[in-house]
């Protein structure tokens, strides 16, 4: 593998060099002969078909995770998030039962591999809010509480340049486990019917410059209140985001926010 040094970047494949680029980075490999109808057929690649169709099982997970938290995503995320959700997920699916290939993926018996997970890297929630917060779920799992103590922003908060306000999100969506279906010969959810809900609830915005001094509640609940099984997991996310107040109207900041995983039940 070779890196594109050059004001021209290029894609395809050029006199046996195959020319791509991954990450923000352009690269350069020689090309092959190998083609998908081999892999897909050929005895020497039974284990690459395995590890493809895991792959795509955890692939399915992740882009659940993508329409649960999608109105966080633009502002609470970075540009790795999801290739470090999918390698988590993998390690699920490694634990999983089955044959190899067609292992489960069960975020409900393995939420620890998941649990705390940061969506910005660099900027881990607790790095950006140093207070005291809890998380409540409700019996039925289908709503829960965020309860964040009253604090002094200028002791507590990771405030960046020309922020005049922030405010607290709490974030909840719900994901199943997967199995592989033999007859669709793909991954499935193990209960459609709840994989994705979602619901997201912000605090009011508040004054970077004043002390907050009285507790805050933020509740979060699923639409009509359904019931929910024991084949999901109810990922609750707790995030603090940062913007500028412009006439009334607030510019919430691309960056300096943060978001993780602060419980699953």
């Amino acid at each position: 593998m070779a890196i594109q040094r050059s004001i021209f970047t290029l894609n395809g494949t050029i006199g046996g060099v195959t020319f791509y680029e991954r990450y923000g980075k352009f690269l350069a490999k020689r090309a092959t002969s190998l083609n998908k109808e081999r892999i897909l057929s050929d005895p020497a690649f039974a284990r690459t078909r395995e590890n493809y169709m895991e792959f795509g099982g955890c692939n399915s997970m992740v882009k659940a995770f993508r329409i649960g938290l999608s109105n966080l995503i633009g502002t609470m995320s970075d540009k790795r998030t999801f290739n470090r959700l999918t390698k988590q997920i993998k390690q699920i699916n490694l634990k999983g039962t089955g044959v190899r290939g067609e292992r489960t993926i069960d975020v409900v018996g393995n939420n620890d591999l998941l649990n705390e997970f940061e969506f910005v890297e660099n900027s881990p929630f607790s790095s950006i809010f140093g207070g005291n917060y809890n998380v409540e779920e409700s019996v039925g799992r289908n709503s829960s509480t965020i309860t964040i103590e009253a604090f002094n922003p200028a002791n507590l908060l990771k405030i960046p340049q020309n922020a005049t306000h922030f405010r607290f999100v709490n974030a909840i969506t719900v994901i199943s486990n997967y199995h592989y279906d033999s007859e669709l010969k793909k991954y499935q959810a193990v209960d459609g019917a709840l994989n994705e809900l979602r619901a997201v609830q912000y605090s009011a915005y508040m004054p970077v410059n004043q002390e907050v001094i009285t507790d805050i509640d933020i509740i979060a609940l699923l639409a009509g209140s359904p019931v929910i099984s024991v084949d999901v997991a109810v990922i609750n996310c707790i995030g603090v985001e940062f913007s500028q107040e412009v006439n009334t109207n607030h510019f919430v900041f691309a960056q300096s926010n943060a978001m993780k995983i602060a419980k699953i039940f």
